[in-house]
This record gives structure tokens, C-alpha cells and sequence, in this order.
């Protein structure tokens, strides 16, 4: 999967022996000095489209408040789900669901990489 992040040319790929999704930078694995340069993982991913107000020189303030029902993926067990997600407000959690119903999607738990993206870099992302 690449990410939307042309800077670093950020990956995740799923390794199907661990069931979780290795990170790299620049073609190689980003590894965790605090951990013995272990290999950075998630077992799942979440990937939110999301408008943003640019302030300039770089600085971007996501608007991860919507109740529209805007695009992501839920991506765990090697697949992809696209989900429509909802926040109403700051003190409720974020609710995602299965793209075009009302069934909402109940999140695994564990170490989950959350990506948002500006509308305008959606078309980056490539799943396989």
C-alpha cells in the first residue's frame, strides 16, 4: 500500500506470516531504536479523507469534525473495507462505517496506524 506521502515514500505492507502491516521510509523498514530496532508494525490501519484549512508555509489544520459521512478505509486481516466515518464532536469517538450503509464497523483492537488525508491527495493512495 503506498501512502499519500511522496515526501518519504511511505509503505505499509502486509506481512501475512505476522498478520501485520510493515512501515518503511525510503524503500527500507523503519525500525524502533527503543525496541531494539525492531521493525515498526500495525495490525490494523485506518485511512480518513478529510478537508483541511492551510494556514501557509506548510502548516495544515485537518477538520477531523465532519458528520457528512466522508470516505476512508478500515484496513485489517490483509483486506480493505471502505468505510464512510463520523465525528460529531470532540468528546465523542470517531464511528466508521461499511461504505453506503448503515452497518457500523467494530474496530480490532491493537496497534492501529491512522493516516489522514487531504481531499486533494486521496487519489494518491494505491491499496493492492
Amino acid at each position: 500500500m503506498q501512502l499519500p506521502f511522496g515526501h518519504n515514500k511511505s509503505t505499509l505492507k502486509y506481512n501475512e506470516e505476522t498478520g501485520t502491516y510493515d512501515y518503511y521510509e525510503y524503500g527500507q523498514a523503519h525500525v524502533d531504536p527503543q525496541h531494539g530496532n525492531a521493525q515498526l508494525t500495525f495490525k490494523n490501519l485506518l485511512i480518513q479523507d478529510c478537508t483541511f484549512t492551510d494556514l501557509g508555509d506548510g502548516y495544515l489544520i485537518y477538520n477531523v469534525l465532519d458528520t457528512s459521512g466522508r470516505s476512508g478505509y478500515y484496513i485489517t486481516n490483509g483486506k480493505a473495507i471502505e468505510v464512510n466515518w463520523y465525528k460529531g464532536s470532540d468528546t465523542v469517538p470517531t464511528t466508521f462505517y461499511k461504505k453506503g450503509t448503515s452497518e457500523e464497523i467494530k474496530l480490532n483492537t491493537g496497534k492501529t496506524y491512522i493516516s489522514i488525508v487531504p481531499s486533494d491527495g486521496w487519489e494518491d493512495i494505491v491499496i493492492k
